[in-house]
């Protein structure tokens, strides 16, 4: 099921383009429907399943509901957490294949990957710190794949950091309440283990030199730099009636040093400069609703649902020819074993 919808918004954001934030609301409001970002805990295997979620997500789309400024700004911001994630994955798997398993060999000359000859300098299990990026991928794909779920666990926790601040901000008890909730999020647990591997990170480059020292110091930079973007959403200010206030709220997710004035690699990067452009589409829509008083939304969700539904089809006869042709060859190559 996730899979499916997975990759109906995929094709949608690539034809899209820079208005591919305008079409975000209709993923939030389907997995507000049927929660359809399970993990890919629901597979799908048959024509009915495909159907059922099919009809499931064009119930949701047709049901009538009033134009919400929250939720278009919540499902804004889940796409922006959507790319950062896709952009540092689509990063780190690179990094991974084309660094961590280059060509090497061990001070007896026998080969292996770059990533086992820093082990062995370092007196480190390979095994296990290849493990440990490995995580990072797991991270990034549930950051990416699971962007409203994410971002309605940390909306509840920004509107309880806002009423809860609004009582009384220098309460102790209540800055504590504030913190004990903030790390029961998502966001907190993701930032929580990506920034003890560039700890690590950083000290493993502490230890060598040479290339040996930028094979380390590189992803130990860049997930400092994703720690900067998710930390930017775990303190976002939640404000009631919130409107264009996102564009200051990007300079937190890009900010142009990191610690020890390190310079951010994603500061006006081309990642930065899409989303700022992403955000800048969106942002005219709802300045023509609000300000100028145009049917801006009404007339987006009339272009963007007939478009859904229509790869909402396209997706689902593309997999299910795909199951039907992995059943054969399976069939084929069971014959020839008997």
């Amino acid at each position: 099921m996730h899979q499916y919808l997975e990759n109906v918004r995929n094709e949608i954001e690539n034809q899209a383009g820079q208005e591919a934030y305008l079409a975000s609301v209709l993923f939030l409001k389907m997995y507000k429907s049927f929660h359809y970002e399970d993990e890919g805990a629901f597979k799908l295997n048959d024509k009915k399943g495909f159907e059922d979620i099919q009809n499931k997500a064009i119930n949701s789309l047709n049901t009538n509901q009033e134009f919400n400024l929250k939720d278009e700004i919540l499902a804004w911001q889940a796409a922006i957490l959507r790319d950062i994630s896709k952009e540092f994955y689509s990063w780190w798997i690179d990094y991974k294949d084309e660094k961590f398993r280059a060509p090497d060999c061990f001070s007896d000359g026998e080969s292996c990957m770059a990533l086992e000859a820093c082990c062995e300098k370092i007196d480190e299990n390979p095994t296990d710190i290849y493990t440990r990026l490995l995580e990072v991928e797991l991270i990034l794909t549930r950051l990416h794949t699971s962007c409203n779920k994410t971002l309605i666990e940390i909306d509840r926790f920004w509107q309880f950091k806002y009423k809860n601040k609004k009582k009384d901000a220098q309460n102790m008890f209540i800055q504590k309440r504030i913190s004990s909730e903030s790390k029961s999020t998502i966001i907190f647990e993701s930032i929580e283990n990506l920034q003890t591997l560039s700890n690590d990170c950083l000290s493993f480059a502490k230890q060598l030199a040479g290339k040996d020292y930028l094979l380390w110091i590189n992803p130990h930079v860049m997930l400092e730099s994703l720690i900067k973007s998710l930390y930017g959403f775990l303190n976002f200010e939640y404000i009631e009636d919130a409107d264009l206030s996102l564009t200051n709220w990007l300079d937190t997710l890009f900010p142009p040093k990191l610690g020890d004035e390190q310079p951010n690699p994603m500061f006006e990067s081309g990642l930065h400069h899409q989303i700022v452009a992403n955000l800048s589409q969106a942002t005219q829509c709802l300045v023509q609703h609000t300000v100028k008083r145009t049917d801006a939304f009404a007339k987006r969700d009339i272009i963007l649902k007939g478009y859904l539904v229509e790869h909402l089809e396209k997706i689902k006869t593309l997999s299910l020819k795909n199951i039907n042709e992995n059943l054969e060859t399976d069939f084929k190559k069971h014959i020839t074993q008997q």
